[in-house]
């Protein structure tokens, strides 16, 4: 891993077969619902076997994609509709964690799609359509196109791309005039609302 980052979470159910499905393995179990969370800070699986990898589900990614975790996705470098995208979530942290600060302090936190009163940890932040990926699709043509937004090494230590500067300060710019931000629980957010992309 030298070189291309480090080691933040690790999934490995010890003396369980492969044969038994990942459902039913809890360390297996974590990292599928983990693939599914945007804010679960890490954004590359390295697999010790790649004989293991191949074995893996299929899980959902957005758009309603299907993709199965294979030897060849583990080890093919995304293009920039995968890295763009990441780098400008991380680019708008900040609005998104300023926008359940404020929430929380007017009211008490409650899911926008259910109504259920949430607690800080379930409560997330939610684009409301246009929903993110749709947005981030409208400001890249504007820039012209996923290929011609400028990404840089992320800070030491963390694993990932951010946003050039001037790109950075753009995209920040009209994701703060175009963005609908709702609070969503966290079920709503990683399941209910995933069906829809």
């Amino acid at each position: 891993m030298r070189g291309h980052g480090q080691v933040t979470a690790a999934f490995f159910d010890t003396g369980q077969s492969r044969a038994v499905a990942w459902g039913r393995r809890p360390r297996s179990a974590a990292l599928v619902a983990a693939i599914a969370d945007p804010d679960r800070g890490w954004d590359a699986i390295v697999v010790g076997e790649y004989e293991r990898a191949s074995a893996a589900p299929r899980s959902s990614t957005r758009r309603s994609q299907q993709h199965r975790l294979s030897y060849h996705s583990c080890t093919t470098a995304p293009d920039s509709t995968t890295l763009v995208p990441k780098a400008m979530r991380r680019a708008v942290a900040d609005q998104v964690a300023q926008f359940k600060q404020a929430s929380a302090a007017r009211a008490p936190l409650a899911c926008a799609v259910t109504g259920e009163l949430l607690s800080w940890d379930n409560a997330h932040v939610d684009h409301a359509p246009l929903v993110f990926i749709a947005l981030a699709d409208e400001w890249a043509t504007l820039a012209g196109g996923y290929s011609a937004i400028q990404l840089t090494a992320a800070a030491d230590g963390q694993i990932g791309r951010t946003l050039a500067q001037d790109d950075a300060e753009s995209w920040a710019a009209f994701h703060r005039t175009y963005a609908r931000l709702r609070i969503v629980s966290r079920l709503t957010n990683l399941s209910l609302l995933r069906t829809n992309w």
